[in-house]
This record gives structure tokens, sequence and C-alpha cells, in this order.
């Protein structure tokens, strides 16, 4: 009889044990799935704030550029437009007028031709023609022939079947190509800028290599906000591309983007 008793109350523990067993599982599994399923809310959140976040940013690059397009079509139609047609009325004054009245018609007619170059060149820098016409690389190669000057040579070469963009990648592609040779010219003091365009089927890779002062890129955290890196930065996230940086002070800087085109 108490052998029996002994086995029902070895049985009564045994089945005790297993149910806390069994809670304790019950509750580990539901802390488990329970942390599983806030983590998963946490990063669709996260997710969500940064698909807001580059909407955000990406209108904030819309509007500029949509007031960069209008200030360089008021250039190119109005102040340009005026300038053309004041030369015109010079040419005509200068075929009837004595000598003294000509030398001052011609000064004045060569400083309407440098004031229509510099129109020329900011709604170009504004709004490239190009960009839109012809594409990437005739913008960015039109971009180096214009930045180099008598201490500086901006080389340009393309390699891979060049294609056609959306609009808006275009637009980012090239101006951080124009940022960062504008970069080596101010800053970096560069002799020699080289950009380089690579296509392939996957990807577009667009590099800036210079032989200019060059920054540490771990410590000189003021010097890379000085050369408006931010602005880079932005259209880099916006196009969901990458952005290395390799520099040494006194031994040039090489910045290479990339640009993934399966859905470009």
């Amino acid at each position: 009889m108490q052998s029996d008793d002994n086995m029902g109350f070895l049985l009564l523990a045994i089945a005790a044990t297993l149910g806390m067993l069994v809670l304790g599982v019950s509750i580990i599994l539901f802390i488990v799935f329970h942390s599983r399923k806030m983590m998963k809310a946490k990063i669709k959140m996260q997710e969500a704030e940064s698909d807001y976040q580059k909407k955000l940013l990406s209108s904030v690059i819309e509007s500029q550029e949509n007031e960069r397009e209008r200030i360089a079509r008021d250039l190119h139609d109005d102040i340009g437009g005026s300038l053309s047609a004041l030369k015109l009325n010079i040419g005509l004054l200068l075929k009837g007028s004595n000598q003294d009245m000509k030398s001052h018609l011609l000064h004045a007619k060569d400083l309407i031709d440098n004031t229509a170059d510099s129109v020329r060149r900011i709604s170009m820098d504004l709004l490239p023609v190009t960009l839109s016409r012809l594409g990437l690389s005739s913008s960015l190669g039109t971009l180096c022939s214009n930045a180099s000057n008598t201490y500086t040579e901006v080389s340009f070469e393309e390699h891979g079947n060049h294609r056609r963009l959306l609009k808006q990648f275009e637009l980012g592609v090239y101006r951080i190509g124009q940022e960062l040779v504008i970069n080596a010219l101010k800053h970096a003091k560069a002799t020699s800028i080289e950009v380089i365009l690579n296509w392939s089927n996957d990807n577009l890779i667009l590099s800036v290599i210079d032989n200019g002062a060059g920054f540490n890129t771990n410590e000189d955290n003021s010097t890379q906000d000085g050369l408006g890196l931010d602005n880079i930065n932005s259209r880099v996230r916006v196009m969901n591309a990458e952005l290395s940086i390799d520099s040494t002070p006194m031994q040039g800087t090489k910045t290479v983007f990339t640009l993934e085109l399966n859905d470009n």
C-alpha cells in the first residue's frame, strides 16, 4: 500500500515537474516570439522612417533642382536675350559713329561679350543643357573641359557601353561629379584631376582622382564638412548608392561612387 502511495507521489511529482517544464518552455517561447515580433515591428518602423527621410530628402533636392532650373532659364532667356539685343544695337551704332565713339562702343561690346560668356557659364553650372540632350558622359566631359585651366588639367575617360538613366539619377551623378571636381580645384588645389566613368551590366562607377592636398579621413572631420560631403552623401542616400573616399594628406584623394543599374 505504501509502495502504491510512493508510486503515486512519484508520478505526481513527475507530472508537476513536466507541467512546470512545459510552462517554463511556453513562457520562454512566448518571450522569444514576442521579442521577434517586437523586433520586426521596430525594423518595420525604422524602414518606414528611413523611407520617409529619403522621400523628404528627395523632395528637398528636387525643389533645389527646380529652383536651379528656373534661375538658369531666366539667365538664358531674359538676361542672355537682353545682352544679345544690346550687342546688336551697339553693332548698328558702330557703323555710323565717329572714331572716339567707336572706341567706347567697342569697349562696351567687349564687356557685353564677357558678361554673356559668364551668363552662359553660370547657366551651364546650374542646369547642364547637354545632360538632357546627350546624357551623362557628354555632360561630364563638358564639365571637365570647362574646368581645365592653366594650372590644372581635368581629364575625362569613359569605359563600357553608355546608357541613358532616369533624369533624377543622371542629374544626381552629374552633381556628385561636379561637386568633387570643384572640391579638388577649390580646396585640394590639385594640378591634375581624373574623372572616370565605368559602365557595366550591373553598376555605374564614377571615380574622381586628384593629386591635391588630401586629408585625414579618420580624424579631420572639419575638413570633410568643408568639402560639402553632406550634400554629396544626401544624394548618395537618395539613390541607394555607395561612396568611398581614400585620402592621405599631401598625397591626393580618390573618391568612388557606385550606383546599381538594375532599377535605373
